[in-house]
C-alpha cells in the first residue's frame, strides 16, 4: 500500500506543504521509461531507458557484441523476450544480462 505524507511548515522546514509518495514503484519508474527482460520465460529484470537515445534493441545489440548470436528476440509492449534453445548458452545469456541490467 502506498504511503503518502503531507508535511507542514512545523515538521518540515525544507519543503513545507509538500506531499511525498514513498511507494517503491514510484521511485523505480517515476521519471524514466523501462522495459522488462525475460530469457526463456524467466524474468531477468528491468532495463531503464535513461536517455532519448536508449532503445530496447540496445540490449539485443549488447548480447551480439558479447558473441551471443543463436537466440531469437521479440518485443511485446514494454517487454523483451529472448529465447535460446541451447540451455548452456541461455545460462550464459542470463548471467550476462544479470550484470548488464544491474550496471546500467
Amino acid at each position: 500500500m502506498d504511503k503518502f505524507y503531507a508535511f507542514n511548515y512545523m515538521n518540515n522546514n525544507m519543503l513545507p506543504g509538500v506531499i511525498i509518495n514513498t511507494s517503491d514503484d514510484y521511485y523505480d519508474v517515476n521519471s524514466h521509461d523501462f522495459f522488462t527482460v525475460y530469457v526463456n520465460g524467466d524474468y531477468m529484470g528491468k532495463k531503464l531507458l535513461l536517455s532519448q537515445s536508449d532503445k530496447i534493441s540496445d540490449t539485443v545489440e549488447y548480447l551480439h557484441k558479447n558473441s551471443f548470436n543463436n537466440f531469437t528476440s521479440k518485443v511485446d509492449g514494454n517487454s523483451l523476450y529472448i529465447n535460446d534453445d541451447d540451455l548452456k548458452e541461455s545460462k550464459h545469456i542470463k548471467d550476462t544480462l544479470h550484470v548488464y541490467l544491474n550496471i546500467r
